[in-house]
């Protein structure tokens, strides 16, 4: 289920950078809802393997210390930097539509309770960047595809390495072959694109 569940993350990811990054315009909606796909998918993906353990609450010291002397703890920084990545994306992604709704809920008077919490959760989400000009919503856009181009060879490498550490397993002889990263990358494309299709169709 691991392997699996990095697959979706990875080929999601993919998916909307076919738009940010190779401008194919008929992906322009599936691309915005893929890449919140991915995150979404992402601390799921962590679920089989804290499951697995016979302390899941120490499955979490992996992620706390991580390091280069262990492959999984190694691995750890790859699947940070990735998370930091994907959701300063969807920041950059979705800041108009944040600074417009908290610029509304601001401008509103006599606001119900539930109001009141939205516009503080969207004014903190803002992170106190206000500006909706041309030129900023431009660097917003060059933001995106600088990061959507950056994150291409990460997500590669995100369930590559699973790929690596399944094939170096002896305990199965027919995954002793290193063309288990190429095998998992092509397969991480293939089901993470089709089942954000299915969920977008949905």
């Amino acid at each position: 289920m691991y392997p699996f569940m990095t697959g979706l993350v990875a080929g999601a990811f993919v998916l909307s950078s076919l738009y940010h990054v190779f401008g194919i315009k008929q992906l322009k909606e599936m691309a915005r809802f893929s890449l919140v796909f991915s995150l979404a998918l992402l601390p799921v993906a962590m679920m089989p393997l804290m499951l697995h353990l016979q302390q899941p609450l120490r499955g979490i010291e992996v992620m706390l210390t991580p390091h280069f002397t262990s492959a999984i703890a190694a691995f750890v920084i790859v699947f940070l930097a990735y998370g930091a990545l994907v959701a300063s994306e969807i920041w950059f992604l979705y800041r108009k539509y944040l600074v417009e709704t908290a610029l509304t809920l601001r401008k509103k008077v006599n606001k119900t309770l539930g109001e009141q919490i939205r516009h503080i959760i969207f004014s903190v989400l803002t992170l106190g960047s206000y500006d909706l000009s041309e030129k900023a919503l431009h660097k917003d856009e060059k933001a995106v595809k600088i990061l959507a181009a950056t994150g291409i060879p990460i997500a590669c490498f995100l369930h590559g390495y699973a790929g690596f550490i399944f094939g170096s397993v002896k305990a199965n002889a027919l995954w002793m072959t290193p063309l288990m990263p190429v095998i998992f990358i092509m397969s991480a494309i293939v089901s993470g694109i089709a089942l954000c299709m299915l969920t977008y169709i949905v």
